[in-house]
């Protein structure tokens, strides 16, 4: 099951490498889309695996049940951030193009990368829920890989949207989100899409 976690985690750096968009670009369109496809595979192939992992490590751990179900609040708002996410960024999501906008408007106003509080606070809340000592390990390795992609993806909208992207890099929190960033959200902190 450990080796189940590594690969999941290893898999995702694989498409950390697709964000070093500036060469991803530049590649023929066939590799941009076989990139993508992978891209959509790996993610799909990790939602089994983590269900695998649950299934079969369900209750390893002696969880209490106010615990197990405060894992189910949290996910449940985990999951809605993903698919709030996904309709954000629509085809962009696995099919990126050069001429995308920079989203700070809607959840973008809360962090930087709502889809990825998401998945993590999702995983978390999942792990807990079924009380799995594997799926909490490989939430914690999701949340690793999960910043560094982040942090791979920023460099690039630094490149691509220059002092736009630094001023809302300022501005919101990258995964975790802070008072202010809240308010904003709540607010209607001026931005929307650029």
């Amino acid at each position: 099951m450990l080796a189940i976690v590594i690969f999941m985690a290893v898999s995702f750096l694989a498409v950390a490498l697709k964000y070093q968009t500036s060469a991803y670009f530049r590649l023929p369109a066939a590799v941009r889309i076989a990139a993508s496809v992978l891209h959509a595979v790996i993610v799909l192939t990790n939602i089994l695996l983590y269900g695998l992992l649950c299934v079969v490590d369900y209750h390893s751990l002696d969880l209490p049940l106010a615990v197990r179900l405060a894992g189910l609040v949290l996910a449940l708002p985990g999951i809605c951030l993903i698919l709030a996410g996904i309709v954000a960024l629509k085809a962009a999501l696995f099919f990126p193009s050069g001429g995308d906008r920079l989203l700070t408007g809607g959840l973008y106003r809360l962090v930087r990368n709502p889809m990825y509080l998401g998945g993590i606070a999702g995983a978390l809340g999942i792990g807990l829920a079924v009380a799995s000592r594997y799926a909490l390990y490989y939430t914690v390795a999701f949340a690793v890989v999960l910043f560094i992609v982040a942090r791979l993806e920023e460099r690039d909208l630094a490149q691509r949207f220059g002092p736009g992207f630094e001023e809302y890099r300022r501005r919101v929190p990258l995964l975790i989100p802070t008072p202010g960033s809240i308010a904003r959200s709540v607010t209607g902190w001026p931005g929307g899409r650029r």
